[in-house]
């Protein structure tokens, strides 16, 4: 990839120090931020500044998109040769606290954070495409970079089908043939055409022919053609999937894997258990079990299981309403109702030891949302137990949370606040987490298909 060299202005009695930045952003760059040139140990400053769109409320109560300036910042030493590699430089001190090649994107606060030093803050004029990088000497900047954020689309080709039983978007490189085929599906966060787009477009650029199926969306993003509520969802519109990929040049169908995280981490778990031209499935904090359908009806009896095969409802798992106090977090509320419905969760079990397909399973043990880690190893015992333990591979990440499944680079403060409590998750262990995921993710896909 090119970079960008920029060059110190520095004083004349410190070595001149040069910052080398990749030019577009790259979730899987092996050191997209790199220094030479400095003195051998001297500590420097590497500052960055990009803007989100992101959701908060505003004084009116009322929540909207608002574009937030979020500061990344480590304080790092130069080795002997006067060089520091971001992948491999852990911070002295900064908004995070490992070696970690996309740490200063993921460890970014929001500007008006306490935590951001406020001599940053005035770092902040940065167009809403870029990646903006600071080296600083003390207090003064001595070189800058930026980086593009606008991933490119024109080698990629799109395709959107909306009708009845499938709605989606495909991506996959131009003029390509046979390539490995990936669908794609989203959590409870719900779809949308834009969604899909981008979700199918990351995977298309590791050179997957990918389609990023909208099954279910939120209220505010109703899409024609798509569920408004996660109940009795059709599983059988992966089958049309897979038929129509069969019409796209560059998909190759006898190699398909199906991608999910949460939700949608559950709904792969199904199609691997269910459909034998499934290849390869990648469960991003999965469950082990079906669960009461949510959304829009979900609180009206009687309870109706989120997946339907062949016309008929799954048996799932119901679960206790939701009630503001009543449970530590959501994790707690799922495993009570687990308990309590235990049953029901025998028949709900996911049968994922008739799959045929290569395992990949990703989870947290402090998921907040629910038990992933624990969900995932269960899915792995019960492959072990069928003799199947070399189909799986496992990740399982002890002090992380539930977002761990985007491309390893999105910032966790953007909504995610750090804990004071112990036991409850890290949030630099959940980017850190996000970062391993996505390259596990890919470099599993691209061998297991």
């Amino acid at each position: 990839m090119l970079a960008a060299l920029l060059f110190a202005l520095g004083s004349p009695a410190l070595a001149d120090a040069t910052l080398t930045v990749d030019t577009a952003y790259d979730p899987l760059a092996a050191s997209p931020i790199r220094v030479s040139g400095a003195a051998p140990g001297e500590v420097l400053t590497l500052v960055t500044v990009r803007k989100l769109t992101v959701w908060r409320q505003g004084t009116d109560g009322q929540w909207g998109p608002q574009s937030v300036p979020f500061i990344g910042w480590a304080e790092i030493k130069a080795d002997r040769a006067g060089n520091v590699d971001i992948a491999s430089a852990i911070p002295l001190s900064g908004s995070y606290d490992m070696a970690d090649p996309l740490g200063l994107s993921w460890s970014a606060y929001p500007v008006d954070n306490p935590a951001v030093p406020a001599m940053y803050r005035d770092l902040v004029q940065v167009e809403d495409s870029q990646f903006a990088v600071r080296l600083l000497r003390k207090d003064a900047v001595i070189a800058s970079a930026e980086m593009s954020l606008k991933s490119p689309v024109s080698n990629l080709r799109f395709a959107t089908v909306q009708q009845v039983g499938l709605v989606g978007v495909y991506a996959s490189p131009k003029n390509a043939k046979g390539l490995p085929t990936l669908i794609v599906l989203h959590g409870s966060e719900g779809g949308s055409i834009e969604k899909a787009k981008a979700n199918a477009a990351l995977y298309a650029r590791q050179g997957f022919a990918t389609l990023a199926i909208a099954y279910y969306a939120q209220s505010y993003e109703a899409t024609e053609f798509v569920a408004s509520s996660g109940i009795e969802i059709d599983v059988n519109q992966l089958e049309r999937a897979r038929d129509w990929l069969g019409n796209q040049a560059e998909a190759d169908i006898r190699r398909i894997g199906v991608w999910g995280q949460s939700k949608g981490g559950e709904f792969t778990m199904v199609a691997a258990s269910r459909f034998p031209w499934v290849k390869a499935a990648v469960g991003c904090v999965p469950s082990d079990i079906i669960w009461q359908g949510f959304g829009e009806g979900e609180n009206v009896p009687p309870a109706r299981s989120t997946w339907m095969l062949d016309g008929k409802p799954m048996p799932f798992v119901p679960l206790y309403p939701y009630v503001e106090g009543r449970y530590r977090e959501n994790t707690d509320r799922y495993e009570r109702s687990r308990r309590f419905n235990a049953e029901a969760a025998v028949s709900a079990r996911i049968p994922i030891e008739k799959t045929k397909a290569k395992l990949l399973l990703i989870g947290s043990d402090r998921d907040e949302v629910w038990a992933s880690g624990a969900m995932a190893r269960n899915i792995a015992k019960t492959m072990s137990e069928a003799g199947k333990a070399r189909q799986v591979e496992t990740l399982v990440f002890p002090t992380a949370g539930h977002p761990i499944c985007g491309d390893g680079g999105f910032p966790v403060r953007a909504y995610g606040k750090d804990e004071t409590d112990p036991d409850r998750k890290s949030l630099n262990a959940e980017g850190h987490a996000a970062m391993q995921a996505f390259r596990r993710t890919i470099a599993f896909l691209k061998s297991a298909l």
